[in-house]
């Protein structure tokens, strides 16, 4: 469980930082 949530915090920070609206 805590990876999964790691993996989808990490996931949404890359979209907003990586494309300030692209999600994966």
């Amino acid at each position: 469980m805590l990876k999964t949530a790691f993996l989808t915090l990490l996931s949404l920070a890359i979209a907003i930082i990586g494309g300030g609206g692209s999600v994966w």
